[in-house]
């Protein structure tokens, strides 16, 4: 646009040129001046600049931007149907085997002995709670995409476990209950494949209860030292293999719901 309003003051300078030699004599209204004739190259010049180069300018700028919209609706229905397909498989993973040795913690104080803990038969329950945690945006250009963050509650992991403290071996209960836990996911489609592009989750916080399966004395006492101990680590392999386990389940159920319905 400025070219062009440039274009036109150019155009009426050379006229307003011409129109006084007019009136000087109709001969000399023949002849453009130097200075005219320059500015009607440059008028031609600029002109043609502007319709070679500004479609393809158009064009490349349809080709970066992306389009994108809400898409709110369309991931809450696939919820619904990779929620459903996990509440008729159970809602729950199987967790991998894990064995631990820690310092134990007393009233604060790390004791100068340890406690070991051998976990088996985990699983992460319940699994059909994926909801929505936020806007949930969908682009389609230069490839389909779908970003969402989704949230889980209420899960709980839970082990068979036998904790072996000095010379006592307490067998009993390893439940772990996870505050909410945010899942940051990114589905990408395109060329014929639709699939998850990325995936992080967070953890925001957890519950360690030893549970053991005596009354006794000192399994009540070595169970409260383990729940204690675990509870002030900074990170367990429980951390991770949840993860896993809520990308497997993200994966297998949530996108393939999302990919096979076509939703966007």
């Amino acid at each position: 646009r400025v070219i062009i309003g440039n274009l036109g003051r150019l155009i009426d300078r050379c006229c307003t040129c011409n129109r006084r030699n007019l009136l000087k004599s109709p001969r000399d209204s023949m002849v453009i001046s130097p200075r005219c004739e320059m500015f009607l190259f440059t008028m031609l010049v600029l002109l043609t600049i502007v319709v070679l180069i500004g479609p393809a300018v158009q064009g490349a700028d349809d080709d970066v931007i992306p389009t994108c919209r809400a898409v709110n609706a369309e991931v809450d229905g696939a919820l619904r149907s990779s929620d459903y397909l996990m509440h008729i498989q159970s809602g729950a993973y199987w967790m991998e085997d894990f064995s631990l040795q820690l310092k134990p913690i007393v009233f604060g104080l790390a004791l100068p002995f340890k406690v070991s803990m051998d976990a088996t038969n985990g699983m992460v329950r319940p699994l059909d709670s994926l909801t929505r945690n936020s806007t949930a945006t969908g682009c389609s250009s230069p490839m389909k995409t779908v970003q969402v963050l989704l949230r889980y509650d209420n899960l709980q992991v839970t082990y068979d476990a036998t904790s072996q403290f000095l010379f006592h071996e307490v067998p009993g209960k390893l439940v772990i209950n996870l505050d909410p836990v945010y899942c940051d996911i990114l589905i990408v489609e395109g060329d014929g494949d639709c699939r998850l592009g990325a995936f992080s989750a967070e953890l925001t916080g957890s519950n360690f209860d030893f549970i053991p399966n005596s009354s006794s004395w000192t399994s009540s006492v070595v169970a409260k030292i383990l729940s204690r101990s675990l509870q002030a680590l900074n990170s367990t392999p429980i951390s991770s293999l949840t993860v896993n386990k809520l990308q497997a389940n993200v994966n297998t159920l949530f996108t393939r719901a999302w990919c096979e319905l076509s939703l966007f």
